[in-house]
């Protein structure tokens, strides 16, 4: 499964997506975090 999390810069993304991750470990299964880099755009 590969969730994808969009939206403007400082609204959560990152504190939902770390939530996330938390939650599917727990569930046990395999979870990683990827960011992606921002551009000046």
């Amino acid at each position: 499964m590969l969730v994808i999390l969009e939206g403007l810069d400082n609204t959560g993304k990152t504190t939902i997506a770390k939530m996330l991750m938390q939650y599917y470990k727990i569930q046990g299964k395999n979870a990683t975090l990827a960011k992606e880099l921002s551009t000046p755009i």
